[in-house]
C-alpha cells in the first residue's frame, strides 16, 4: 500500500497529537498538584526540645520546618520569645544553616531581613528564592540559635522558647499563602551551679541569733516607715501586662507575660505576677529590678481550660506595693476532639482542577477523531 505525501502528514499529526495531549494533560496535573498543596499543614519545632542546663551554661536550640511533604517553602520569617529573666540571648548567636538540594549541591538561604535582638525577642528571616530545587519540601534544619542560662528556673516548671505569632511561613507559587499549621516551643531547664565550700555559714548563723534581742528596739521607727510609705505609695504604679503570643488558644497553652512599671521616688524590688490558675511567680533580679523602671517577662503555662485572670503587681525599696494592678485575661479551650483531623482535610479539596483535564480530554478526543477521519478521507 503506497501512502500519498499527504497522508504521510496527516498520519504524522496524528502520531504527535497522541504524545502533546497526555503531555498536557500530565503538565496542568502537575500545576493543579502544586496550587492544591499550599495548605496550612507546615510546623515549627526545636531539638532538643527539653534540654537541661546548669546556671552560666549555654544551649544550643536547632530549628526545624516541616511541609509535610504538602507544601513547597520559599520564605522563612521567624521570631522567637523567651524571658530574659532566665535566659540571655548571645551575641552572634543565631547561625544560618546550609543544607543539600535535589541538584547534590549546598544551599545557603539568603538573610532577607539581617537577626535582630530585643528585649525578650529575636527575629530573622530567609528568603530560599524562586528555584523549584531550593524551595523547602522535607524536614529541614534552618538556624541553630543559642541562649545563656542567668536563672535558676523552679523544679518542674522550664521556661520556653516560643515562635510568636508574627512568625510566617509562605508557600511558593502565584498564591503565596502562609501555611504555618502549628509550632512547639523549647523547654529549657536550669539548675543551680556547683555549689562551693562558702556556702555554709555556719558562724554567722550564730553572730544572728545573738544580735536578735537588739531588733526589739526597732518598732519605734516602724510609724515612721509606714508614714513615708503613705506618701510614696501613688507614686509606684504598674502601667501595662501583655500576653505574646495570644490570649485565646488550647490547652496546654504556653504565653509570655510582660508587666510594666514605674515609680518616681524609689527603686522597685520586686515584680510579682499572679497567673490566675492558683499559681504566682516572684521576680527579683531581672528585667529592670533594682531601677525606677521594669519591663520583666516571664513565661507560663495553662494546662486546664477556663478563663483566667493575671495580674502584676509591683514593690519598691521601702514595702510599697503598686496602688493598681496590671490585668490581662486569657482564655484557654479544652484539647481538641479526634473528628477535628476529619474536618481540616477537607479544605485543600476543592480545588476545580478535575473541570480543566476533562476539557482538555475532550479537545484532545476530537482532534483525534477529525485526524482520523481526514486521514481516511483522503
Amino acid at each position: 500500500m503506497h501512502l500519498s505525501a499527504k497522508k504521510l502528514l496527516l498520519l504524522g499529526f496524528v502520531f504527535v497529537l497522541l504524545f502533546a495531549i497526555p503531555l498536557t494533560v500530565y503538565l496542568v496535573k502537575q500545576q493543579q498538584s502544586t496550587q492544591s498543596s499550599a495548605v496550612a499543614a507546615t510546623t515549627l519545632s526545636f531539638f532538643p526540645q527539653n534540654p537541661s542546663i546548669k546556671k552560666g551554661q549555654t544551649a544550643d536550640l536547632d530549628i526545624f520546618v516541616d511541609p509535610s511533604s504538602t507544601n513547597a517553602i520559599s520564605f522563612i520569617k521567624i521570631v522567637l520569645s523567651y524571658d530574659s529573666t532566665k535566659l540571655a540571648s548571645v551575641s552572634g548567636g543565631v547561625k544560618i544553616n546550609s543544607w543539600t538540594v535535589s541538584d547534590g549541591t549546598t544551599f545557603t538561604p539568603n538573610l532577607d531581613q539581617g537577626v535582630e535582638y530585643s528585649p525578650n525577642t529575636i527575629s530573622f528571616a530567609l528568603n530560599l528564592g524562586t528555584s523549584p530545587q531550593n524551595l523547602i519540601q522535607t524536614k529541614t534544619k534552618i538556624a541553630t540559635v543559642s541562649f545563656t542560662a542567668v536563672a535558676e528556673t523552679e523544679q518542674d516548671v522550664p521556661t520556653q522558647v516560643i515562635f510568636a505569632n508574627q512568625t510566617q511561613v509562605l508557600s511558593a507559587g502565584a498564591n503565596v499563602v502562609n501555611v504555618l499549621s502549628s509550632s512547639a516551643p523549647a523547654n529549657i531547664s536550669v539548675s543551680s551551679e556547683t555549689p562551693s565550700a562558702t556556702s555554709t555559714p555556719t558562724p554567722t548563723t550564730a553572730i544572728i541569733a545573738t544580735l536578735s534581742p537588739t531588733v526589739t528596739g526597732t518598732p519605734s521607727s516602724t510609724p515612721s516607715a509606714s508614714a513615708s510609705d503613705s506618701a510614696t505609695l501613688d507614686d509606684l504604679l504598674c502601667e501595662s501586662l501583655t500576653v505574646d503570643p495570644a490570649t485565646v488558644g488550647t490547652a496546654p497553652f504556653s504565653v509570655n507575660l510582660t508587666a510594666v512599671g514605674s515609680s518616681s521616688s524609689s527603686a522597685i524590688t520586686k515584680v510579682t505576677f499572679d497567673f490566675g490558675d492558683a499559681t504566682g511567680q516572684d521576680v527579683t533580679d531581672a528585667g529592670g529590678i533594682g531601677t525606677d523602671a521594669v519591663s520583666v517577662l516571664v513565661s507560663h503555662t495553662y494546662t486546664s481550660s477556663g478563663t483566667f485572670n493575671a495580674k502584676a503587681t509591683l514593690t519598691d525599696e521601702n514595702g510599697n506595693v503598686s496602688s493598681n494592678d496590671c490585668t490581662a485575661t486569657i482564655s484557654v479551650e479544652g484539647a481538641p476532639s479526634t473528628s477535628t483531623p476529619t474536618q481540616a482535610v477537607p479544605s485543600p479539596l476543592p480545588p476545580t482542577g478535575p473541570n480543566g483535564l476533562i476539557t482538555i480530554g475532550a479537545i484532545g478526543a476530537m482532534l483525534f477523531f477529525i485526524g482520523a477521519i481526514l486521514l481516511l478521507a483522503l
